[in-house]
């Protein structure tokens, strides 16, 4: 897993392209609706995935106690899980962030790949999922 100081570079890259408005020097994995996946320069096995500011120091430690708690009984319930770690910093104005580390995957492995490259094999993946999570979570 990469270290504080590895974590740290990354935000502070995500602080200087939003100053700058221009991501064009971030190593950008992926964006989704909420997140950047960003890879680390220091250690580039690993994704990082960039969640909004959160209101409170305590607010960041819930939310990353929740996402773990959640992803230990998936675990637990015989769902096979890609290695995550939730990690909380300081961003350049002091505001709690959340990062979600995982090892950065193929990508010809990810649902989105496959989708642009056969929609009707990306189908069957998507449900085999949540075939699968349904399967284990309960109320």
């Amino acid at each position: 897993m990469i270290g504080e100081d590895d974590l740290a570079a990354v935000e502070r890259g995500v602080h200087q392209a939003l100053l700058a408005g221009d991501v064009s020097r971030l190593p950008l994995l992926g964006e989704g609706d909420i997140s950047l996946v960003i890879r680390s320069d220091s250690d580039p096995a690993w994704a990082c995935k960039r969640l909004p500011p959160f209101p409170s120091a305590e607010a960041a430690d819930r939310y990353a106690a929740t996402v773990l708690r959640y992803l230990t009984e998936l675990a637990r319930r015989g769902i096979e899980l890609v290695e995550t770690d939730v990690r909380r910093v300081a961003g350049a104005d002091g505001a709690p962030l959340v990062y979600c580390v995982q090892p950065v995957l193929q990508p010809e492995t990810l649902a989105v790949e496959i989708a642009r490259r056969d929609p009707a094999g990306a189908a069957a993946v998507i449900g085999d999922v949540v075939d699968a999570v349904l399967a284990v979570v309960d109320a």
